[in-house]
């Protein structure tokens, strides 16, 4: 509506519709990435709502590559997160182990058990980030039973999936909370 009206034969109106133009083209710069990380994390909708709305909104090949900053930020995203969670809370698994009589073994830093342990950690942590982001994404999009759409609340999902999906329900968690407005209207 706004493009047509910046065509208007109408001084006043080119002018007004450009200033709103501009400001909008600003805001959805800045917030668009946000919602389409915020789609991508409702279950019902993944990555298809981005699929779908950005050749809407932009022509072309600029809608290719803003499906790519899309991917690139859900991943980019995912592993600031899971370098968080291994910077904060994770206990090392590596520090104490029992044996089969229940006697605690402290391996030295040295230990070949440390090495060991070091090791699975770091190959986990790999594993999770190439397969976490992949399997929420092709997984079949979860759908609420009747008219449970009014009533779903995608951070209860995470909640209640963060066993499955535990980097990806902290982000989930960091992304859904942000406001989607904080301008006047």
């Amino acid at each position: 509506m706004v493009d047509k009206v910046v065509q208007d034969e109408s001084n006043f109106m080119k002018d007004m519709a450009n200033t709103m133009k501009e400001k909008f083209d600003k805001y959805w710069s800045q917030c668009n990435l946000v919602m389409s990380l915020a789609s991508v994390l409702d279950p019902r909708i993944k990555i298809m709502g981005v699929n779908m709305c950005v050749p809407l909104i932009d022509p072309g090949d600029e809608a290719r590559k803003n499906i790519e900053k899309v991917h690139k930020a859900l991943n980019d995203m995912y592993l600031e997160h899971v370098d968080m969670l291994q910077e904060h809370g994770e206990e090392d698994s590596s520090k104490t182990t029992a044996d089969q009589n229940g006697l605690i073994f402290e391996p030295t830093r040295d230990s070949r058990w440390s090495q060991l342990m070091n090791y699975v950690k770091e190959q986990q942590a790999i594993l999770a980030v190439k397969y976490e982001v992949e399997e929420y994404l092709y997984e079949p999009p979860y759908k609420p039973n009747d008219n449970g759409h009014m009533s779903f609340y995608a951070l209860e999902w995470w909640k209640l999936n963060s066993g499955k999906y535990r980097v990806l329900s902290h982000m989930a968690a960091d992304v859904l909370t942000i406001p989607i407005s904080i301008v006047a209207s």
